[in-house]
């Protein structure tokens, strides 16, 4: 970095400075230290980077973020062999590896162990292998992505790489979101992995497409999920969604302009902020919105009530239809809905939550709450569980549920699960039965 900043003082907050500090350190480990007997350079920038990336990529498929000696091994032999290089050559950088620059010695695996010194190595280098495989059409995306949850910070890194690679067009950027739409087409155990994954990146990928060239038009994002973060500044407008889920996603600084979503296309507690948040979608229905959170100074949180819902969507422009009696749904005393929507913001924080909590009196001291909890124990929602904290025994509530799925009761027609259906159902005949 002392390096960087002597050789040009005025650098610049916009620039790359990662990259640069990455290309530097790349540089001097090959110019300076990875010399064969005649102090040439084993390798080539792109040949050490290449052996970064797969050592990441490595990682990533594991699931680690260290490798034994033989995985460290297997990868250096893959990428001299591939590269074409000599056997001493191969020995040598095999031999290197633990102490070469980006990495440290893990002796907790092994010796010749390999760990990247630092996260931001890691994140750096593995979305170099994405951002490569996404523009060459992998065709095996869907495995790449099928692994853990990606770092935003990798996310981002991509959208960073790729505007480089055909995201600085709109014809490039749509390429790239139908290659992420193929890899969560396909049904499988680890489908909901790989449609997060996408969306993360399909999210800062728009981010980085609105920070260069403002207004996005004529978009199709379709299949993925949106798992939180944010579209800060980003309006889209002439674009389409279709069987996207947006997920607890910020949307206070998002604008939606002429657009539209199909009817599988679900909204589970976007983050909205009436005035600045515009959501101009046709086709969006009350009942493909589970929760909103306003973004008001006061605010108590998420609201499930179809009539705070609908009313929100309206206030951000959405053109919902009006219906004069308000969304159907079961008919339910504000003051079980109201209960419910406190113990789902206490599972958003842990799971399974503490009756003796003195932070959730209100909840368990309600007056409500034993008719509650007897109807979420019926329909085996929650359990019962008791644990021994600080010498005493506890009484716990373990949720059998996402928060969503249970309060999507809420809209008629729209839950599946019988039980979820027979909850709300008994939960109504009783708001008519209480005083």
């Amino acid at each position: 970095m002392v390096d960087l900043l002597r050789r040009n003082p005025e650098f610049s907050g916009s620039d790359d400075l990662l990259r640069e500090l990455a290309v530097d350190y790349l540089n001097r480990e090959r110019k300076e230290k990875l010399l064969d007997r005649h102090s040439e350079s084993l390798l080539t920038e792109e040949q050490f980077e290449r052996l970064m990336r797969e050592l990441a990529e490595e990682m990533w498929n594991q699931e680690t973020r260290e490798l034994d000696c033989r995985s460290v091994r297997d990868v250096a032999e893959y990428v001299v062999e591939d590269e074409a290089l000599p056997e001493t050559t191969k020995q040598i950088i095999i031999e290197r590896i633990p102490t070469l620059a980006f990495l440290a010695r893990s002796d907790r695996i092994g010796p010749h162990a390999g760990v990247f010194e630092h996260e931001m190595f890691f994140f750096y280098f593995l979305a170099r292998c994405i951002a490569s495989q996404l523009a060459s059409g992998n065709r095996d995306m869907r495995v790449v992505l099928s692994r853990s949850a990606l770092p935003e910070d990798v996310a981002d890194r991509v959208a960073m790489e790729l505007s480089t690679q055909g995201i600085d067009t709109r014809e490039g950027l749509q390429e790239l979101l139908d290659r992420l739409a193929v890899a969560g087409t396909t049904e499988w155990r680890r489908t909901t992995q790989v449609r997060e994954n996408a969306g993360l990146i399909v999210m800062a990928m728009c981010r980085e497409y609105a920070r260069h060239h403002g207004r996005i038009n004529g978009l199709a994002i379709r299949a993925v999920v949106f798992p939180g973060s944010h579209l800060k500044d980003v309006a889209l407008t002439r674009c389409s969604l279709a069987g996207v889920t947006v997920r607890r996603t910020d949307l206070g600084a998002t604008r939606f302009e002429d657009c539209k979503a199909d009817g599988d296309t679900l909204f589970i507690e976007p983050r909205v902020r009436p005035g600045s948040t515009r959501l101009e979608l046709r086709g969006l229905t009350v009942g493909q919105v589970t929760g909103i959170y306003l973004q008001h100074d006061g605010s108590p949180g998420v609201s499930y009530d179809p009539s705070v819902v609908a009313e929100a969507l309206k206030e951000c422009g959405a053109p919902v239809p009006t219906d004069p009696g308000g969304p159907s749904g079961p008919k339910v005393s504000s003051d079980y809905r109201e209960l419910l929507e406190r113990l789902m913001r206490a599972y958003h924080r842990a799971n399974p939550v503490c009756i003796g909590d003195q932070n959730l009196r209100g909840i368990f001291d309600h007056p409500r709450w034993e008719t509650v909890e007897r109807l979420l124990v019926d329909y085996d929602l929650v359990s019962k569980e008791t644990r021994s904290t600080s010498g005493q025994t506890t009484e716990f509530l373990r949720r059998k549920f996402l928060p969503e799925r249970l309060m999507s009761g809420l809209n008629e027609g729209t839950v599946a699960d019988e039980r979820i259906r027979g909850f709300w159902r008994d939960l109504e005949s009783e708001t008519g039965h209480a005083p």
